[in-house]
């Protein structure tokens, strides 16, 4: 099994990428779009639009949502096209991976002024691990 700090870091790697050659301001399904694109130019394993089944009180729901993108079948990743991330949207991504199997998420937000602090790693561990800030300080 790969160290998720890999796939951290090529997400980063990709996302910082798309960022440089599209910039700012574009739609989030544009964003998305590329990035899916770049990680699999990288041959980093995801999957896109990826349904998510939800049962409430014995009611199944086949799809109750979506992960935007997928990487590795490890880091569910949302994309963001707002001045910063906020509270809420850690709070969403905390609620993806309640109802998942998948303990890390990476928020990235392309309309943040510098892309290094358009990253927010979310985790489901109370000692969240500081893997996309390590990976940014060595931009």
């Amino acid at each position: 099994m790969v160290d998720p700090s890999y796939w951290v870091g090529r997400v980063i790697g990709a996302s910082l990428e798309v960022m440089q050659q599209l910039g700012p301001g574009l739609l989030k399904a544009t964003y998305e779009e590329c990035l899916a694109h770049e990680l699999k130019l990288r041959k980093v394993p995801i999957r896109v639009n990826v349904p998510v089944p939800l049962s409430y009180k014995g009611h199944q729901m086949d799809e109750g949502f979506r992960l935007e993108l997928l990487v590795a079948n490890t880091i569910v990743v949302e994309i963001k096209t707002s001045s910063s991330i906020c509270d809420d949207d850690e709070a969403h991504m905390r609620s993806y991976l309640k109802h998942t199997r998948y303990k890390m998420g990476l928020l990235i937000n392309f309309h943040a002024p510098d892309l290094k602090k358009g990253f927010r790693q979310v985790e489901m561990e109370k000692h969240r691990s500081r893997m996309a800030y390590a990976v940014l300080a060595q931009l």
